[in-house]
């Protein structure tokens, strides 16, 4: 700007600004005439910044990058020097404030300091110089630590796990919870809480902890971070389909797999134990009875087990074995026209089955399929071996008599009369007339 000095012999301008600076002219004059000359003023400036953020976020690991120029008013002189620091500590000589992979521990407030030098007339050399804070807010996902990769949890029982207490929070504090299961999810709370558990539960459960990343610059974005525990669901062993009664016919082997009908539980180690008459008979999964006689017959239970709990089921072993014959008599003796009775059963032990079947042969032939040897006024030519056979489907036994059928001798052709001249001897023999009886006939003749 052009400026007169008008009358004045002085001109001044108190606390100037920068839009006073320009040409001032100093005239001077009397009556002969007049003089001019010419002052050009220049108004020196420090540079300024302006729209500085209070506060800049930056996602921890990303870059860091704050232009202090974009902020900047230059001076006057022109020429600016840029100075980054922190914690008193220069981090940039130029306008630029760049971190690559920044880290949480690089958080907090950096200064921009702009500077220009000042060289006003008849003065000594000044330095200008503005500055500007920026909070330097670095994000962070939670992180989750201390939690078991397994978890057991016993069936029908409630199964938590508080993914609360094994976080750590990031940045910002806020945490939200999710727990996914099979890739849904199936909680929104931090503990996880089953209550009744099956087996059918069991397997992998996933806790994401997450928090809301809000980058200066940038669109927002969850940080996330994950935690995988392995839910095994433990349980008993348990026995299904063993019959309740196993028939073993005596003297053969007893042999009962409990195996066979166990499924096992969680976690599958499963031990046996098979009681009978209120005390441990074996501890193998296999009942085996070498030999079995009807003393072993009884109720046996199988029991399965494992850490967790146990199982049982009974069998009910029928041990079966033929009928048998004893006291049967050797001979039997009956008078010729008598009832014969001999009746098998009496001298029977039943078998099991109980339910026995009778047979009578004679001389090998069999004749009755009944208990009871029966022949009504028997003759003697009936008399013999007579053998009894009793049986069930187990087997059989059999036991022979001899039926001795008694009868009296007789007198065949004997003569009615016999003549013999008196004081001769008189001679009858009267064996050559009998027909012998059983037992052997004894023989005497009386007058």
């Amino acid at each position: 700007m052009d400026n007169q000095c008008s009358v004045l012999r002085k001109y001044f301008i108190d606390n100037i600004n920068r839009t006073e600076g320009g040409h001032y002219t100093c005239t001077v004059s009397n009556l002969a005439g007049s003089e001019s000359a010419s002052v050009s003023v220049d108004v020196q400036y420090v540079p300024s910044i302006s729209g500085f953020p209070p506060i800049f976020r930056v996602i921890e690991s990303s870059r860091l990058w704050i232009d202090c120029g974009a902020y900047t008013t230059h001076g006057h002189p022109a020429v600016t020097r840029y100075s980054w620091t922190f914690n008193g500590s220069q981090v940039s000589a130029s306008s630029l404030l760049g971190i690559d992979g920044i880290s949480r521990g690089q958080a907090g407030q950096y200064t921009c300091t702009v500077r220009n030098t000042l060289t006003p007339s008849g003065g000594s050399e000044q330095q200008g110089e503005a500055t500007a804070k920026v909070n330097v807010d670095v994000q962070y996902p939670p992180t989750l630590t201390a939690l078991p990769s397994t978890r057991r949890v016993t069936e029908m029982s409630t199964l938590r796990i508080d993914c609360h207490s094994a976080s750590t929070p990031g940045n910002p504090s806020v945490t939200s919870y999710t727990w996914t299961y099979n890739g849904s999810s199936v909680s929104k709370e931090a503990v996880l809480t089953v209550y009744n558990i099956s087996r059918s539960q069991k397997g992998e459960y996933v806790c994401t902890a997450s928090n809301t990343l809000t980058p200066s610059g940038d669109a927002q974005r969850q940080g996330t971070v994950d935690i995988h525990i392995n839910v095994e669901v433990e349980f008993p062993p348990s026995i299904s389909g063993l019959p309740s009664t196993h028939w073993v016919v005596e003297e053969s082997q007893l042999w009962i797999n409990c195996s066979k009908y166990t499924s096992p539980g969680n976690p599958a180690k499963t031990n046996y134990t098979w009681i009978y008459g209120q005390s441990v008979f074996s501890n193998e999964e296999v009942l085996q009875v070498d030999s079995i006689n009807r003393t072993k017959a009884g109720q046996y239970t199988c029991t399965v087990s494992n850490v967790v709990g146990s199982e049982s089921a009974s069998v009910s072993v029928d041990v079966q074995y033929a009928p048998s014959l004893s006291g049967f008599p050797s001979s039997y003796q009956v008078v010729e026209d008598s009832d014969l009775w001999i009746n098998c059963r009496n001298y029977t032990s039943p078998g099991n089955p109980r339910t026995s079947n009778y047979t009578w042969s004679y001389e090998g032939s069999v004749f009755n399929a009944v208990a009871v040897l029966q022949d009504r006024g028997i003759n003697r030519t009936a008399g013999g071996l007579n053998t009894c056979t009793v049986n069930n489907e187990v087997g059989s036994d059999s036991a022979t008599v001899n039926v001795i059928v008694q009868y009296a001798p007789s007198l065949s052709d004997f003569p009615s009369s016999h003549g013999v001249i008196e004081a001769s001897r008189v001679w009858v023999d009267c064996s050559s007339y009998i027909v012998q009886g059983h037992p052997p006939t004894k023989t005497s003749l009386g007058h």
